[in-house]
C-alpha cells in the first residue's frame, strides 16, 4: 500500500515550488528550466549557500553562457 505523505508536508512542499516559480517569472526567467536547476543542484549544494540557489544567479549563469558563446561565434 503507497504511503501517504502528510498534507502540510504537501503544502509546504507546493509553496515553495510555487514561490520559486512565481520569483523566476518575476526575474523573467523560465521558471521550468530555473526549477530543474536548483533541483539538480539541491543534492550536493552547502546549505550555507542557500543564496546561491535564487532565481537571479541562475539568470546571470544563463547571461554568461550566452555572452560566451557570442564571442566564439565568427
Amino acid at each position: 500500500m503507497p504511503r501517504v505523505v502528510p498534507t502540510r508536508f504537501r503544502a509546504k512542499l507546493f509553496t515553495l515550488v510555487y514561490t520559486l516559480a512565481k520569483a523566476a517569472t518575476m526575474n523573467k526567467v523560465n521558471p521550468e528550466a530555473c526549477l530543474a536547476w536548483v533541483l539538480g543542484r539541491i543534492p550536493d549544494h552547502p546549505v550555507n549557500r542557500i543564496d546561491d540557489l535564487k532565481p537571479q544567479v541562475y539568470q546571470d549563469l544563463i547571461d554568461a553562457l550566452r555572452a560566451e558563446v557570442d564571442t566564439k561565434d565568427p
